[in-house]
C-alpha cells in the first residue's frame, strides 16, 4: 500500500478506535476499507462507477453478506467525506433488499432437552471442560448475549439481584439483562473446578486461554448441534412464544432498534390460534391452525 493510502487507512483505524466500535465491528470496517483502498488508484476523485465496479466482487454473496460489505463500505465513504476530502462528491450505496430469514428454530422441549444432555456430561465428568461448556450454553441461552459479549464476561459482572451488566456489546451500549440462577450455578461450579485464574478472561481453553470466537462456534456445535447466534435466536423466539412483549425482547437483545426484532414477531404462536378458537364468533367447532 502506498504512503498516502496508508496514512488514510492507519487514521481510519484509529478513528475506529476514537469511536469506541466493538472489536468485530472495527475488524469488518477497517477490512473493508483496506480492500476498497487497494482496489482503487485515487481515493480523491472516486465516484459512482468505481464503487459500483469493486462491488460487484460480492455478487455471488447472499443479500445479508452483501449488505454487510455494503455498510461496511458506506462508513469508510463517510469517514473520507467528512474527514479526509470534504468536496467529495455523495456516493450513494444501495442497499441490497433481501427477505431476512430465521435459523430453524427447535421446539422448547427440544432445546431443552438438549441442554439437559450437556447437563448430564457435566455432571457425570470429573473434567472441568464439560462444566465450562455447560456454564458457556446455559450463560447463552438464559441471557440472549452475543459470542463476542459472551467472551467479555466476567463473574463480576452479576450483581446481587442476578442481574448481569453486559459491557461493551454491539456500539458500545452497556445494558443489563436478567440471568436464571440456575444459570449463575453453573458457572460458579465451573469457576470452582477450573484450574485457570480468571484474571484475564473467563472462558479458558485447556492451555488457560481465552476461548476464540471459533473454538466456542465448534464446541457448541459438537454438544448441542447449534451455534452461538443460533441460541440466541432461540432466547428471542421461546421468549415471545411464551408472551414476552418484542419491545422487552428488543431491550435484552441490546437491539438499537425495535425494527431488527420485529423479525421474531412473525413466529407461529401456539396461543393465539387458542385465543383465537375460544373468541372468535365464527370458531365454534372450528379450529384455527398458524
Amino acid at each position: 500500500m502506498e504512503a498516502q493510502k496508508q496514512v488514510i487507512y492507519d487514521n481510519y483505524l484509529q478513528h475506529t478506535h476514537i469511536k469506541g466500535l466493538a472489536k468485530l465491528t472495527i475488524d469488518l470496517y477497517t477490512q473493508e476499507a483496506k480492500s476498497f483502498i487497494e482496489f482503487v488508484d485515487d481515493l480523491e476523485s472516486i465516484g459512482t462507477p468505481t464503487v459500483m465496479e469493486y462491488l460487484k466482487k460480492y455478487s455471488h454473496m447472499s443479500s445479508s453478506t452483501k449488505n454487510q460489505h455494503c455498510s461496511s463500505l458506506r462508513a469508510f465513504m463517510r469517514h473520507l467525506s467528512k474527514n479526509v476530502y470534504p468536496d467529495m462528491n455523495q456516493i450513494n450505496i444501495p442497499y441490497i433488499k433481501g427477505g431476512r430469514k430465521l435459523p430453524n428454530i427447535l421446539e422448547q422441549d427440544e432445546f431443552m432437552r438438549r441442554i439437559d444432555v450437556v447437563k448430564k456430561q457435566s455432571a457425570m465428568s470429573d473434567d472441568w471442560i464439560p462444566k465450562r461448556d455447560y456454564a458457556l450454553a446455559l450463560l447463552l441461552y438464559a441471557t440472549g448475549m452475543r459470542v463476542s459479549e459472551v467472551l467479555s464476561f466476567n463473574r463480576s459482572d452479576i450483581n446481587e439481584n442476578n442481574w448481569v451488566r453486559i459491557d461493551s456489546g454491539k456500539g458500545s451500549k452497556d445494558r443489563y439483562v436478567p440471568i436464571a440462577k440456575v444459570a449463575i450455578e453453573a458457572i460458579d461450579e465451573y469457576m470452582r473446578v477450573c484450574p485457570f485464574p480468571f484474571e484475564k478472561c473467563f472462558f479458558v481453553n485447556y492451555k488457560g486461554n481465552q476461548l476464540t470466537r471459533i473454538s466456542v462456534y465448534k464446541l457448541l456445535k459438537k454438544s448441542m448441534g447449534l451455534n452461538p447466534h443460533s441460541i440466541r435466536h432461540h432466547f428471542a423466539t421461546h421468549m415471545i412464544i411464551n408472551g414476552s412483549d418484542v419491545s422487552v425482547v428488543s431491550e435484552l437483545l441490546g437491539h438499537s432498534s425495535l425494527i431488527t426484532t420485529q423479525i421474531y414477531t412473525h413466529i407461529k404462536k401456539p396461543q393465539l390460534a387458542e385465543t383465537a378458537n375460544r373468541c372468535h364468533p365464527m370458531a365454534s367447532g372450528v379450529d384455527y391452525e398458524l
